[in-house]
């Protein structure tokens, strides 16, 4: 008897099935503090700057009342130590101004998008309190215009 089935056909090599792309996640990135960081140093400036500014003058007042000469009534060494401290707390108080509200600035920008949000906010406190401060010597000055010209005798 003869065999009438056909010959099997023949095979192609054996290529693995198609696996699944499995896409690589990047771990998240960590946002750099360094913007609330840097908020805060300038809050800490406008700080200090202002302590600084108060020990100076009442370094100068003293001097002041020191370098009074009543048998004389010397008045030079006085008026020099309060010019110098004039010169000063002007310098201080627009500095002051300047450095606080960069710093409030940054700070805000640092809470809100999340680079140094603890830093950021602390810097937002400080350079509120500063701005507080120089606020209230601005209004303090605005309001006696009046009483330092009646001082002048005319």
């Amino acid at each position: 008897m003869t065999d009438v089935t056909p010959p099997p056909a023949p095979q192609s090599p054996a290529v693995p099935a198609a696996s699944a792309t499995e896409v690589a996640t990047a771990p998240p990135v960590k946002k750099s503090g360094a913007l609330g960081g840097f908020a805060l140093v300038l809050a800490i400036l406008a700080v200090l700057g202002d302590i600084v500014v108060f020990v100076i003058g009442v370094v100068l007042l003293f001097n002041a009342i020191n370098g009074f000469d009543m048998s004389t009534f010397d008045f030079g060494p006085a008026i020099v130590a309060l010019g110098a401290f004039a010169g000063i707390a002007v310098f201080a108080f627009f500095g002051g101004l300047i450095v606080a509200a960069l710093a409030l600035l940054l700070g805000l920008i640092a809470a809100i998008k999340g680079r140094g949000r603890v830093a950021g906010v602390f810097a937002i406190i400080f350079s509120i309190l500063v701005l507080i401060t120089h606020g209230s010597l601005a209004l303090a000055f605005a309001q006696t215009g009046d009483a330092i010209t009646n001082l002048i005798p005319s």
